[in-house]
Protein backbone atom coordinates (compact mmCIF):
# COMPACT_ATOMS: atom_id res chain seq x y z
CA UNK A 1 0.00 0.00 0.00
CA UNK A 2 2.81 2.18 0.91
CA UNK A 3 5.73 1.00 -1.63
CA UNK A 4 4.46 -1.56 -4.00
CA UNK A 5 1.51 0.94 -5.66
CA UNK A 6 3.57 4.28 -5.16
CA UNK A 7 6.11 2.84 -7.36
CA UNK A 8 3.72 1.63 -9.95
CA UNK A 9 2.05 5.00 -9.43
CA UNK A 10 6.08 6.56 -10.54
CA UNK A 11 6.77 4.44 -13.15
CA UNK A 12 3.42 5.05 -15.32
CA UNK A 13 4.28 8.96 -14.84
CA UNK A 14 0.98 9.22 -11.32
CA UNK A 15 1.95 11.15 -7.97
CA UNK A 16 2.93 8.22 -6.07
CA UNK A 17 4.34 9.93 -3.59
CA UNK A 18 0.79 11.40 -3.04
CA UNK A 19 -0.88 8.31 -3.00
CA UNK A 20 2.11 7.36 -0.35
CA UNK A 21 0.68 10.19 1.61
CA UNK A 22 -2.47 9.28 1.55
CA UNK A 23 -2.31 6.01 2.00
CA UNK A 24 -0.10 6.57 5.44
CA UNK A 25 -2.94 8.50 6.74
CA UNK A 26 -5.14 6.21 6.07
CA UNK A 27 -3.46 3.56 8.24
CA UNK A 28 -2.98 5.78 10.83
CA UNK A 29 -6.50 7.11 11.37
CA UNK A 30 -7.58 2.98 10.87
CA UNK A 31 -5.03 2.54 13.80
CA UNK A 32 -6.26 5.27 16.30
CA UNK A 33 -9.53 4.00 15.87
CA UNK A 34 -8.62 0.69 16.42
CA UNK A 35 -7.04 1.71 19.33
CA UNK A 36 -9.58 3.99 20.92
CA UNK A 37 -12.24 0.99 20.25
CA UNK A 38 -9.98 -1.39 22.10
CA UNK A 39 -9.48 1.40 24.72
CA UNK A 40 -13.35 1.70 25.44
CA UNK A 41 -13.91 -2.35 25.62
CA UNK A 42 -10.95 -2.52 27.78
CA UNK A 43 -12.44 0.30 29.87
CA UNK A 44 -15.59 -1.72 30.32
CA UNK A 45 -14.28 -4.88 31.56
CA UNK A 46 -13.70 -2.94 34.98
CA UNK A 47 -14.18 -6.27 37.02
CA UNK A 48 -11.44 -9.10 37.53
CA UNK A 49 -11.93 -12.71 38.93
CA UNK A 50 -9.64 -15.71 39.24
CA UNK A 51 -6.03 -15.53 40.65
CA UNK A 52 -2.13 -15.27 39.85
CA UNK A 53 -1.69 -15.69 36.35
CA UNK A 54 -5.32 -17.09 35.93
CA UNK A 55 -6.54 -13.26 36.72
CA UNK A 56 -9.04 -12.41 33.82
CA UNK A 57 -10.85 -8.81 33.33
CA UNK A 58 -14.63 -8.74 32.27
CA UNK A 59 -18.17 -6.86 32.58
CA UNK A 60 -20.24 -7.00 34.90
CA UNK A 61 -20.84 -10.53 34.20
CA UNK A 62 -17.29 -11.35 35.86
CA UNK A 63 -18.73 -10.42 38.84
CA UNK A 64 -20.89 -13.50 38.93
CA UNK A 65 -18.73 -15.67 37.74
CA UNK A 66 -16.13 -14.31 40.74
CA UNK A 67 -18.96 -15.34 43.14
CA UNK A 68 -19.39 -18.61 41.76
CA UNK A 69 -16.01 -19.23 42.14
CA UNK A 70 -15.96 -17.95 45.83
CA UNK A 71 -19.07 -20.28 46.53
CA UNK A 72 -17.77 -23.49 45.16
CA UNK A 73 -13.86 -23.21 46.78
CA UNK A 74 -16.17 -22.77 49.93
CA UNK A 75 -18.90 -25.15 50.14
CA UNK A 76 -17.84 -27.93 47.08
CA UNK A 77 -14.86 -30.44 48.51
CA UNK A 78 -11.50 -30.32 46.19
CA UNK A 79 -12.21 -33.85 44.73
CA UNK A 80 -15.71 -33.45 44.10
CA UNK A 81 -17.39 -33.07 40.71
CA UNK A 82 -19.12 -30.26 39.50
CA UNK A 83 -21.10 -29.68 35.95
CA UNK A 84 -22.17 -26.25 35.11
CA UNK A 85 -25.56 -25.72 33.03
CA UNK A 86 -26.25 -24.45 30.58
CA UNK A 87 -22.48 -23.24 30.02
CA UNK A 88 -19.57 -22.39 32.62
CA UNK A 89 -16.04 -24.98 32.08
CA UNK A 90 -14.28 -21.13 33.15
CA UNK A 91 -15.95 -22.06 36.47
CA UNK A 92 -14.50 -25.74 36.88
CA UNK A 93 -10.81 -24.68 35.72
CA UNK A 94 -10.82 -21.74 38.36
CA UNK A 95 -11.92 -23.77 40.86
CA UNK A 96 -9.98 -27.11 40.35
CA UNK A 97 -12.96 -29.05 40.20
CA UNK A 98 -13.39 -31.56 37.45
CA UNK A 99 -16.37 -32.23 35.30
CA UNK A 100 -17.82 -35.80 35.97
CA UNK A 101 -19.21 -35.33 31.82
CA UNK A 102 -16.96 -35.10 28.78
CA UNK A 103 -19.50 -32.32 27.95
CA UNK A 104 -18.98 -28.69 29.13
CA UNK A 105 -21.44 -26.93 27.09
CA UNK A 106 -25.10 -27.38 27.53
CA UNK A 107 -26.76 -24.64 25.15
CA UNK A 108 -29.45 -25.91 22.98
CA UNK A 109 -27.64 -25.45 20.41
CA UNK A 110 -24.91 -27.84 21.16
CA UNK A 111 -27.78 -30.17 22.21
CA UNK A 112 -29.73 -30.66 19.09
CA UNK A 113 -25.84 -31.47 17.37
CA UNK A 114 -25.19 -34.43 20.16
CA UNK A 115 -29.06 -35.02 20.95
CA UNK A 116 -30.25 -34.17 24.15
CA UNK A 117 -30.99 -38.31 25.24
CA UNK A 118 -27.17 -38.74 24.30
CA UNK A 119 -25.80 -36.08 26.61
CA UNK A 120 -28.35 -37.03 29.34
CA UNK A 121 -26.80 -40.35 28.98
CA UNK A 122 -23.64 -39.45 29.91
CA UNK A 123 -24.72 -37.77 33.05
CA UNK A 124 -26.72 -40.63 34.28
CA UNK A 125 -23.57 -42.84 34.00
CA UNK A 126 -21.43 -40.04 35.49
CA UNK A 127 -23.49 -37.98 37.55
CA UNK A 128 -21.61 -35.19 39.22
CA UNK A 129 -21.45 -34.53 43.03
CA UNK A 130 -22.37 -31.33 42.49
CA UNK A 131 -24.23 -28.59 39.89
CA UNK A 132 -24.40 -25.07 39.00
CA UNK A 133 -27.57 -23.40 37.28
CA UNK A 134 -26.64 -19.88 35.84
CA UNK A 135 -29.93 -18.19 35.38
CA UNK A 136 -30.30 -16.55 32.46
CA UNK A 137 -32.24 -16.26 29.25
CA UNK A 138 -30.86 -18.12 26.05
CA UNK A 139 -31.10 -15.63 23.67
CA UNK A 140 -30.28 -15.92 19.95
CA UNK A 141 -32.29 -19.20 19.66
CA UNK A 142 -35.47 -17.87 17.74
CA UNK A 143 -35.86 -20.91 15.60
CA UNK A 144 -35.94 -23.12 18.36
CA UNK A 145 -38.21 -21.07 20.46
CA UNK A 146 -36.19 -21.30 23.89
CA UNK A 147 -36.44 -18.80 26.03
CA UNK A 148 -35.24 -20.45 29.64
CA UNK A 149 -33.10 -23.50 29.99
CA UNK A 150 -34.55 -26.51 31.70
CA UNK A 151 -38.19 -25.25 31.03
CA UNK A 152 -38.90 -24.74 27.58
CA UNK A 153 -35.60 -26.27 26.34
CA UNK A 154 -33.35 -28.59 27.40
CA UNK A 155 -36.15 -30.16 29.41
CA UNK A 156 -34.83 -33.83 30.04
CA UNK A 157 -32.09 -32.03 31.38
CA UNK A 158 -34.09 -29.63 33.90
CA UNK A 159 -36.63 -32.59 35.09
CA UNK A 160 -33.22 -34.73 35.70
CA UNK A 161 -31.89 -32.02 37.81
CA UNK A 162 -35.27 -31.77 39.44
CA UNK A 163 -35.45 -35.13 40.13
CA UNK A 164 -31.45 -35.53 41.38
CA UNK A 165 -30.48 -32.52 43.28
CA UNK A 166 -31.02 -30.40 45.81
CA UNK A 167 -30.22 -26.68 45.81
CA UNK A 168 -27.86 -25.71 48.91
CA UNK A 169 -27.28 -22.13 48.05
CA UNK A 170 -29.22 -19.23 45.86
CA UNK A 171 -27.43 -16.50 45.05
CA UNK A 172 -29.16 -13.19 43.98
CA UNK A 173 -28.04 -9.72 43.20
CA UNK A 174 -31.01 -7.80 44.98
CA UNK A 175 -34.15 -9.19 43.38
CA UNK A 176 -32.43 -10.68 40.64
CA UNK A 177 -31.54 -14.74 40.77
CA UNK A 178 -27.92 -15.55 39.41
CA UNK A 179 -27.48 -19.19 40.20
CA UNK A 180 -28.00 -21.76 42.20
CA UNK A 181 -25.55 -24.43 43.65
CA UNK A 182 -27.33 -28.08 44.23
CA UNK A 183 -25.89 -31.21 45.25
CA UNK A 184 -27.08 -34.87 44.49
CA UNK A 185 -29.68 -35.94 47.15
CA UNK A 186 -31.35 -38.71 47.60
CA UNK A 187 -35.12 -38.98 47.51
CA UNK A 188 -37.02 -37.38 50.04
CA UNK A 189 -33.39 -36.11 51.21
CA UNK A 190 -34.12 -31.93 52.86
CA UNK A 191 -31.64 -30.40 53.72
CA UNK A 192 -31.92 -26.06 54.90
CA UNK A 193 -30.75 -23.87 51.67
CA UNK A 194 -29.06 -20.91 52.42
CA UNK A 195 -29.57 -17.63 50.15
CA UNK A 196 -26.99 -15.01 49.36
CA UNK A 197 -27.50 -11.47 47.85
CA UNK A 198 -24.29 -10.39 46.59
CA UNK A 199 -26.04 -6.12 47.11
CA UNK A 200 -26.70 -7.15 50.56
CA UNK A 201 -24.24 -4.91 52.98
CA UNK A 202 -21.68 -6.73 55.10
CA UNK A 203 -23.34 -7.02 58.54
CA UNK A 204 -27.14 -7.35 56.59
CA UNK A 205 -28.18 -11.16 56.83
CA UNK A 206 -29.66 -11.97 53.33
CA UNK A 207 -32.90 -11.72 53.35
CA UNK A 208 -35.72 -15.31 53.09
CA UNK A 209 -37.00 -15.77 50.03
Amino acid sequence: LVEYLPAALNRIGRRGDLFRLAAIGLVVGFTASHLRVSAQIYESRRFTFGSGGDTLRGDETAVVVRAAVTLVERAVPERATLAVFPEGALVNYLTGRRSSSPHVLFEPGYLSSFTESRVLGTLRENPPDWVITFTREVRALDGIGCQVFGQDCARAIGSWLTSNYAPRYVVFAGPRKLFTLLARSAPGEGRPVETIDLLARPSEPSAAR
